[in-house]
This record gives C-alpha cells, sequence and structure tokens, in this order.
C-alpha cells in the first residue's frame, strides 16, 4: 500500500486520544488515524447508500400505487414520439426568422 505523508495539527486532547489509542492497540498514531479515517469514509459511503434505497423504495411504492389506480395497467409512452410533438409544437410557436 503506498502512503502519502500529511501533517496535520490536533488538538492535545486529540493527540492524548491517538497515543491511548495506539498503545491499547499495539500500532502506531499513523495506523490509528488512517483507520478513524477509512470508518469515517465507509460511515459517509454508507450513509448515501441507505439515501438512495430509501428514494428507490419510495418510488417503487409510487409505481404500485399508479398501477393499483390504473387497476394493474402500465402506462405505455412512446418518449420519442413526445419529444417530436414538443418539437412541433415549438416549432409551431416559434416565427420564421428568414
Amino acid at each position: 500500500m503506498k502512503l502519502v505523508r500529511a501533517q496535520i495539527l490536533l488538538k492535545p486532547e486529540q493527540h492524548k486520544y491517538l497515543v491511548a489509542q495506539a498503545k491499547q492497540e499495539g500500532c502506531s498514531i499513523s495506523e490509528v488515524v488512517r483507520e478513524i479515517i477509512s470508518s469515517y469514509f465507509q460511515k459517509s459511503e454508507d450513509a448515501k447508500k441507505a439515501t438512495h434505497l430509501k428514494a428507490l423504495d419510495k418510488a417503487s411504492q409510487l409505481r404500485r400505487q399508479i398501477r393499483k389506480r390504473r387497476c394493474g395497467k402500465s402506462i405505455d409512452i412512446d418518449i420519442s414520439k413526445i419529444i417530436q410533438q414538443t418539437h412541433e409544437e415549438r416549432d409551431d410557436q416559434t416565427p420564421d426568422r428568414n
């Protein structure tokens, strides 16, 4: 594993905690800091995933509600047709500039 040197300034109580933690774990302060940073990023990533899963769940619930209201029928949409209609409407509303 390639490591990059970084210099940080700590509060005295933070440094004391790191020294005590490193001594307890039998490793260096640097290793304790790397573990803390990794843990922080993992928790952050887990929180993002949880948020995404909640959004997907909500979308699934909404989809089920829509299907229930439509008696199980899906919505058939031809997106290319809608785009073409939108373009035609825009062209009809835009005066010729020639």
